[in-house]
């Protein structure tokens, strides 16, 4: 039976999890001969180099492994073979990962989507290939009222991104926008004020020059745009 990692058996009670998780991932880069340097794995895990240090020291101490300097390859490798115990995750930690897993459908169409992908990967990248996560019985336990995307994912990146832009800078932007009512396709000027998720759709709140008041705009409809300044 495989031990489990348990913080307080392993006299690592004063080691927080975010630690733990960077050195899991510091080991698996290590063990698979990528011959990581202190500089890249502060790179990819976002920490300093001082923590990346500790983290090593970390690994060495209390893990006791054979951790080495190889000069040739200007990274640190094993002397022999070594492997960690599985790192036991918390609940709440299984449902991060479920959550992320689920919210991308909804944020891929945006550039938070990536930014969400990104972090899930990180995440996954940090844990235990043993790890396995029992989605039929979150699925089962835990609903979302929330429908599918609608729009084409690469153009809704796009204009979300330039409408996003203009919010913050205060722009306004053409628009040449499909009314799905009237079947009709119009060129506007539009002063967007805000971005939002309703019922799989992403919608611009914003002022029309050509109506003369506030509408909502679906992103999936606007067919050309271009900033105004």
């Amino acid at each position: 039976m495989a031990t489990v990692l348990k913080r307080k058996s392993m006299g690592l009670a004063n080691v927080s999890r975010q630690s733990l998780a960077r050195i899991y991932f510091i080991h698996r880069w290590i063990a698979a001969g990528r011959y990581p340097n202190v500089a890249i794995l502060a790179e990819h895990l976002e920490v300093s180099q001082r923590t990346v240090e500790r983290d090593i020291q970390l690994l060495r101490d209390f893990f006791g492994a054979p951790i080495v300097y190889d000069t040739w390859h200007r990274g640190y490798r094993y002397e022999k073979t070594f492997s960690l115990p599985p790192l036991q995750l918390t609940e709440g930690e299984f449902l991060t990962i479920y959550l992320g897993q689920r919210l991308l459908s909804q944020f891929g169409g945006t550039p938070f989507g990536q930014i969400l992908r990104n972090a899930l990967a990180k995440l996954k990248a940090m844990l235990p290939e043993t790890v396995s996560i029992d989605l039929e019985c979150l699925e089962r336990d835990i609903s979302f009222g929330i429908e599918p995307l609608r729009g084409d994912t690469e153009q809704l990146v796009a204009v979300y991104g330039d409408l996003l832009m203009a919010i913050q800078e205060r722009h306004s932007v053409q628009i040449i926008y499909y009314t799905a009512s009237r079947d009709a396709v119009t060129e506007r000027l539009i002063d967007p004020y805000h971005l939002r998720f309703f019922r799989g759709a992403w919608y611009v709140i914003a002022y029309c020059h050509y109506r003369r008041e506030i509408r909502f705009f679906a992103l999936d409809r606007i067919r050309q745009w271009s900033a105004g300044g």
